[in-house]
């Protein structure tokens, strides 16, 4: 029997940043760059293994020019 988990909020803004960066083709080392961290924590946090912290949730979405709930909707 399979159980489904729900996705930690974080968790969703991980994928709404994955898809902003599809959408707007931008990479994860210019994410680093505007969030002033490096590339292996920036990978982490996209990745969903790590949660951006809030501050950074909201610089993304700046420069995504993007609001902060949208990163976190429910994708697909």
């Amino acid at each position: 029997m399979e159980t489904v988990t729900e996705q930690a909020w974080w968790q969703k803004v991980a994928t709404g940043v994955r898809a902003q960066l599809a959408i707007q083709r931008r990479t994860s080392v210019d994410l680093a760059a505007v969030l002033g961290r490096g590339s292996n924590y920036v990978s982490l946090c996209i990745n969903g293994k790590k949660p951006f912290k809030l501050d950074e949730i909201e610089k993304a979405a700046d420069w995504f020019g993007v609001s902060v709930e949208s990163l976190a909707k429910e994708q697909g």
